[in-house]
This record gives structure tokens, sequence and C-alpha cells, in this order.
């Protein structure tokens, strides 16, 4: 294991992520600290409604980085099978 390559982080998944992180952080600083007044009209109501794909498109992310990670880890542990042999051993293993 020690002649292994570093495994490269997906930079795509973890600009997504930031994305939806600092659009988690929108969604809850707009809702608390703007006034009424502000939370009116169109603008507001098309925000609103973006608000509302924060949430998904975080746990989208969740779930790729799960499937990215468990992929590895069974082809680090099992290196000659196939791939979905590979996750079923290591997911009933657990």
């Amino acid at each position: 294991m020690a002649n292994q390559e570093p495994i490269s982080r997906l930079r795509w998944l973890d600009a997504f992520r930031g994305v939806a992180v600092v659009g988690m952080i929108a969604t809850h600083v707009a809702g608390a600290l703007l006034a009424n007044g502000w939370k009116q009209g169109e603008l507001w109501n098309n925000l609103n409604i973006s608000f509302g794909f924060v949430a998904p498109a975080f746990l989208l992310c969740s779930g790729i980085a799960l499937w990215v990670a468990l992929q590895r880890a069974t082809l680090q542990q099992f290196p000659n099978e196939g791939v979905a042999s590979q996750t079923n051993r290591l997911l009933l293993r657990a």
C-alpha cells in the first residue's frame, strides 16, 4: 500500500458543495436579517423559490460523495473484483 498514488479530489464536487453551503448560509441570513419591506415583490419571490433548491443540492452532493467514497474504499480492499460485488461485500460486511 505504500506505493499507491494519492487519491485526487473531485474538484467539481467540492465546488458544487461550496456553492450549496454558501446558498444555505444566504438563505438563512436573508430570511433572518432582512426587514419585511425587502421580502416582497417578484425578486424576493424568485429568490425564495431558488432557496428551496439549496438543501436538496447539498443532499445530492452528500450522496455523490458517499458513493465515491464507497467506490474508492471497495477498490482498495477488493481490487480484483467487479464494482457491484465490491460494494456488496463492503456493505454486507458492516
